[in-house]
């Protein structure tokens, strides 16, 4: 067999650690052995581990791969990957995230492998940190672009993003999610038994939001969404968010200032075809995005969703056919148009319709194992031909 070495930052909630999970699992019925090596979550993070170790995926910790830029422990992170990589020989190395993208293509790159494949799952050149800072960043990254074989990024938006920035020529694979429980039968009857356990009435309209809660995510105007459907609905609309992170302070607090919202906060929820199946809308908030999982799952369940412009949502979200986006940081926007859905349960299920059709033809975690591992192998071919 082929041997692929994978690195990624961490293995956190989210959607980089889902897709490494998706590509790792694969990885044997497509003749490649995979060896899976992460860093170590921050500490306010949930990790996927067990359901790692519940696919037959059981990654080697680098306790010196942290998401937080430190030189000494970025440079053992390199010192322990070129290590591992003498060890395996791989044919491919393949980074996903940042931190994992710098210091494992540095490290494929001194130990001379073959096939260095990078992911960039969403970025972080634009928005994140001071000019300064990302100039530093953007230099590093076309850098370490022209000592890689292929550039990956999960939607169109982010690879032309990337190449106007002269960091290569990216491929866009976009993301994949394992839809078969989304929208199912016993799906729908957990969701039934999730809106009792969360108290919310039968009649109520509910507007999911999952994700970390982090700045970027805009959980700030996801609490003004909320307030403003609180004082304008006609309809009792519930806001119900899945996901733990920093901000969610920001929640709590507006929870004990203004109980009388219609707001509940359920933690990390890991049955998420319950959780859409127990939501009527779903509603994403942030001011970047790669690919965002979080709608295509709700789609899939056959929500209409409400969305931010940004990234790549315009490719899962078809303005009209699957939901509605509205201007980035646009509180009122957002509000109105979760109003103009809450009362229109045939928009809702014409949206939603259209949304599962799309979602099950475009995105499935079937159609992301079979792009990246026909890109690694034409990689190999290449190879062998020289």
């Amino acid at each position: 067999m082929r041997t692929i070495v994978r690195v990624i930052t961490r293995l956190n909630v989210g959607g980089p650690a889902r897709q490494v999970a998706t590509l790792t699992a694969a990885s044997e019925s497509q003749g490649f052995r995979t060896v899976l090596v992460s860093g170590v979550e921050d500490p306010d993070e949930e990790d996927l581990l067990e359901e790692l170790s519940s696919r037959g995926v059981r990654p080697t910790r680098l306790d010196s791969l942290r998401r937080a830029v430190d030189l000494r422990r970025d440079a053992r992170s390199v010192r322990e990957l070129r290590a591992l990589i003498r060890q395996h020989r791989p044919d491919i190395v393949h980074t996903h995230t940042a931190k994992a993208g710098a210091v494992g293509r540095w490290a494929a790159w001194r130990e001379r492998v073959p096939n260095i494949v990078h992911t960039f799952h969403g970025h972080s050149l634009r928005g994140y940190f001071s000019p300064l800072r990302s100039r530093c960043h953007l230099a590093i990254e076309r850098f370490l672009a022209k000592r890689s074989h292929a550039l990956l990024c999960v939607s169109r938006a982010d690879a032309e993003e990337l190449s106007a920035l002269g960091v290569g020529s990216p491929t866009v694979i976009r993301s994949g999610v394992e839809l078969a429980e989304f929208g199912s039968e016993d799906a729908l009857a957990r969701g039934r038994a999730c809106r009792e356990a969360w108290n919310v009435p039968p009649e109520a309209i509910v507007v999911g939001w999952a994700g970390r809660l982090t700045p970027i995510k805009r959980v700030d105007l996801l609490c003004d969404t909320v307030q403003r459907l609180g004082q304008r609905s006609p309809v009792p609309i519930w806001t119900v968010v899945a996901g733990v992170g920093p901000e969610r302070h920001r929640l709590e607090h507006m929870l004990r200032e203004r109980p009388e919202l219609r707001l509940r906060l359920i933690g990390r929820q890991t049955d998420m075809p319950a959780f859409w199946a127990a939501s009527d809308i779903g509603i994403l908030t942030s001011d970047r995005e790669g690919l965002p999982l979080a709608l295509i799952e709700a789609q899939a369940s056959r929500r209409p969703v409400v969305a931010t412009d940004v990234g790549g949502v315009g490719e899962i979200l078809v303005e009209e056919e699957t939901g509605i986006r509205v201007p980035p940081g646009d509180a009122e926007a957002l509000a109105a148009a979760i109003l103009k859905l809450a009362q229109d349960g045939d928009a809702r299920a014409r949206l939603g319709h259209e949304g599962r059709r799309r979602a099950l033809a475009e995105f499935s975690a079937e159609r992301l194992v079979t792009e990246t591992y026909a890109l690694y192998s034409s990689l190999l071919q290449s190879r062998a031909e020289e």
